[in-house]
């Protein structure tokens, strides 16, 4: 990622959900973001009086919902709004459509190539870039087998997705 050109990046994204099922979104969904189990920033978002007034006005966060509404989904469109620029070093766009948080619910395809690098190309064939994510979510360790399959065909057949 050192030669990309972005202000700040993380491994995967989270693909957008069309309503918030916690709550504390501030635009009523969850957009399209950096999830924020890897986060690098680089000095021109840090530097920014913009990147220092949201730590300075963020309220205090006392549960993974609330973390999740007010910090981590908001976080990559309201800094791409104001002119920063992300990326993502396992481009997981082809897997928008199946799951919205691929890392958690389709970890093989992205261990395995099924996923696009951010360079565009087939993540298995890629170099100079990982040729496979380069980590596992914990948390889908303990994820029971009933969500990883609610989450894992809802799309396709049409189901409301369980909390992300």
């Amino acid at each position: 990622m050192a030669g990309r050109d972005v202000d700040f990046w993380g491994i995967t994204w989270f693909h957008k959900v069309d309503f918030d099922p916690f709550g504390t979104t501030p635009e009523g969904y969850i957009p399209r973001h950096i999830q924020s189990h890897f986060h690098a920033y680089r000095r021109s978002l840090i530097m920014s009086e913009a990147f220092q007034d949201y730590w300075d006005e963020m309220p205090e966060i006392t549960s993974y919902t609330e973390s999740v509404g007010m910090h981590e989904a908001p976080f990559t469109q309201r800094f791409e709004r104001l002119g920063f620029t992300s990326d993502v070093y396992v481009n997981t766009e082809d897997l928008e459509g199946y799951t919205y948080q691929p890392i958690l619910f389709a970890p093989k395809k992205l261990y395995r190539g099924g996923a696009r690098s951010s360079s565009g190309a087939p993540s298995s064939t890629t170099t100079k870039t990982f040729s496979t994510s380069p980590s596992v979510m914990r948390r889908r360790i303990f994820t029971s087998t009933s969500a990883i399959t609610r989450n894992s065909i809802r799309i396709s057949s049409g189901t409301t997705p369980c909390a992300p």
